[in-house]
């Protein structure tokens, strides 16, 4: 009958997981953009001295030899998000809202006579928002520039990883661990922008159209090392990942026409270009290093340090399609506190700081570096080896952005940094057993 009803579980998960659409707050200038599985969503991501259930294959290879054959899935299932652009028509702001549905993750280990076996699946970065706005009496530079103005952006992107791993142990203290996993990411744009001053016989119109669509194929290993003394309190992990890219197709497109007509005169003009690039984008090397300390059976406290090291624009296009990130520190400290034996509460805090200086960034690339703070916490319900958990997320934070074609005013095709706001909100559920 614990068969059956696991089982009813598991196909119940997967099912609404695949046929849910994707989409979430991630976005290319974060890294950390949601942590991924039961247990690490509820700690904040703080896992990688842990890692020993079947989200360690993401986490930290090296930690599933220490754990029980397991099948998990996590389901982010409501997203809402905002960010806000100031001053980016003239006097007025631009806000990007998205609510959507989720999938999160699936993974499954099985112990074999020397060492453990995984398989899992992750939406590592994903976002989906489609956008209509209206504005009116536009002013740039202190004066009466457009009577009206329209904008419809429309932008998804969706990274997976999918993969095996392998775990061995080493000694009674150590344990080494891999993940292979292929990597997919496809990215599109479409802006169309519209401002209109006028009517009838004298008129100024300026219409724009911005396409854009990136492709990629690669592999992201990770290499994990695992210290866990016998009969301590203390774990510490380690673990070294990189994506490598061996297909790239990136294509940017624009049109734009505008006009002005008098009783005496039209002004006609238009003006279109298409570029198209295969240069391999760099990602980094992300290194983090975990510890954790079981206070009690009850208590435990977990903190992770990840580090990612610099990275330079590829692609030599008069556009550019690629950009350079920084080198920087996440972190998350997490904990989980066992109620009973049926009733698991967990919490943490993250940083999810921005991979780029956005003054690095030549003045005619988009780009948006709001560093983002964050807490989670989440409930778990045990019956028997079934694990049901339900948590939510909150992250917000400040900094700045430059928004390239979009918009009208001083902003617009220059080096000029306006102020941006951002906040997530995420409720996500698990199952394990």
């Amino acid at each position: 009958m614990n068969t059956i009803i696991n089982r009813m579980v598991l196909v119940f998960c997967l099912l609404i997981m695949w046929f849910l659409p994707v989409s979430s707050d991630a976005d290319q200038y974060h890294f950390n953009n949601f942590p991924v599985g039961e247990r690490p969503s509820g700690m904040a991501g703080a896992y990688s001295a842990l890692s020993d259930d079947a989200t360690g294959l993401y986490y930290n290879p090296a930690g599933i030899i220490r754990g029980k054959d397991q099948v998990t899935a996590s389901i982010y299932a409501y997203t809402k998000s905002t960010t806000e652009y100031n001053n980016v028509f003239g006097n007025s702001k631009f806000t990007k809202n998205n609510e959507e549905f989720v999938p999160g993750f699936f993974g499954l280990t099985h112990s074999l006579p020397i060492g453990t076996l995984g398989f899992s699946f992750s939406v590592v970065d994903s976002n989906r928002v489609n956008q209509d706005q209206f504005i009116y009496n536009l002013i740039v530079d202190g004066q009466a520039r457009w009577d009206s103005g329209r904008i419809n952006y429309n932008f998804e992107n969706k990274a997976y990883n999918f993969g095996p791993s392998y775990a061995v142990p080493l000694s009674e203290e150590f344990s080494f661990g891999t993940t292979l996993y292929v990597h997919y990411k496809n990215q599109r744009m479409d802006q169309n922008q519209m401002f209109v001053t006028g009517g009838g016989t004298n008129y100024e119109l300026l219409w724009e159209n911005v396409r854009t669509e990136e492709t990629e194929w690669g592999i992201r290993p990770i290499l994990g090392l695992l210290w866990k003394p016998k009969d301590q309190k203390v774990s510490v992990g380690l673990s070294l990942s990189r994506t490598f890219l061996f297909s790239r197709d990136y294509t940017y497109q624009y049109q734009g026409t505008y006009q002005r007509v008098t009783p005496s005169n039209s002004t006609p003009g238009a003006y279109a270009t298409v570029e198209k690039s295969s240069d391999l984008k760099e990602y980094p090397y992300v290194v983090t290093l975990g510890t954790a300390y079981t206070f009690s059976p009850r208590w435990l406290l977990s903190w992770d340090l990840s580090y990612y090291t610099q990275t330079s624009r590829q692609d030599h296009n008069t556009i550019p399609s690629t950009f350079p990130t920084r080198s920087f520190f996440n972190t998350a400290l997490g904990t989980e506190f066992r109620y009973s034996d049926r009733w698991i509460f967990r919490g943490g805090f993250f940083t999810n700081l921005a991979n780029i200086n956005i003054n690095d960034l030549p003045a005619n690339q988009k780009g948006e570096a709001i560093d983002m703070v964050g807490g989670n916490v989440s409930v778990t319900f045990k019956q028997k080896a079934v694990y049901l958990t339900l948590g939510t997320s909150y992250s917000t934070g400040n900094g700045k952005a430059r928004l390239g074609e979009l918009g009208f005013g001083s902003n617009r095709f220059n080096s000029l940094n306006i102020d941006a706001q951002s906040s997530t909100w995420i409720v996500f559920f698990s199952a394990s057993f």
